[in-house]
């Protein structure tokens, strides 16, 4: 005789994302002749289609008593509508000022986390995102990374909001120089006349070998004279001397009579 064709009922045709395959859903199965009811693995194989991603599904049966008897019903994979937050981190990096340009890679830098363990950090598409930050002298220098930057590609989430924290390549001032001045001196036969000595030599302890005489203020008197017969101290003094160049911090002036 003929074989009826079968109609498919699911239980529910709603479901949300969760990540993974939707391929237990419950159904009942009604012929319509004599109104018998077959239900899940009375007569059919289950398969299944597009059951994963938000967006419609099928599940087809197959009347394994009639190949050619297959139905099939759609059912609908909804997005999640609970908000995910994804938290974007650069870390900061900081280096001490060298005299060369620093480079600070944005890969170096980053972290993504989501706090929903199904949304996939792939699923993040970044634009105008500066990939590096370089620098040469002692400052802060920004990436400029903010949320407007960040979308979602997922169809999966509706509901995405973009948290981020910008980093930074940060130069610090060198620190350990020492400037050695020598008090320039002389040495005279007394003649009735004044004679002096002015000026000083400066030795330099740098490891970056950048620092030099440039990068110091003198504000004293560097001269030393005398009539008589007997010493005359220059007497500088390490006040006398400051640094002036940002790039570089606790400068020690050592001064030698």
């Amino acid at each position: 005789g003929q074989i009826a064709t079968d109609d498919l009922v699911l239980s529910n045709a709603n479901y949300v994302y969760k990540g993974s395959a939707y391929d237990d859903i419950e159904f009942t199965v009604s012929r319509t002749i004599c109104g018998k009811v077959f239900t899940y693995g009375d007569a059919y194989t289950v398969s299944y289609a597009n059951n994963i991603n938000a967006g419609q599904a099928t599940i087809s049966l197959t009347n394994n008593n009639d190949a050619e008897n297959v139905v099939s019903s759609q059912f609908t994979i909804n997005p999640v509508e609970d908000e995910v937050v994804v938290t974007v981190t650069l870390a900061d990096k900081s280096v001490a000022f060298s005299g060369a340009a620093q480079t600070y890679n944005s890969e170096d830098a980053l972290t993504i986390e989501a706090d929903n363990a199904l949304y996939n950090i792939s699923w993040v598409s970044a634009s105008g995102n500066a990939a590096s930050v370089s620098g040469t002298n002692a400052a802060e220098y920004a990436f400029g990374w903010n949320a407007e930057m960040f979308s979602n590609t997922s169809t999966n989430f509706t509901n995405v909001r973009f948290d981020v924290t910008d980093g930074k390549l940060i130069i610090t001032p060198n620190t350990g120089v020492v400037v050695t001045v020598t008090e320039n001196s002389s040495t005279l036969t007394y003649n009735g006349e004044e004679h002096s000595v002015s000026g000083y030599s400066v030795a330099i302890s740098d490891a970056t070998g950048v620092y030099t005489e440039d990068d110091f203020a003198f504000s004293g008197t560097a001269t030393a004279s005398g009539i008589n017969a007997g010493v005359y101290p220059m007497q500088l003094s390490a006040d006398d001397f400051s640094n002036t160049n940002e790039n570089f911090a606790e400068v020690t002036f050592n001064i030698v009579d």
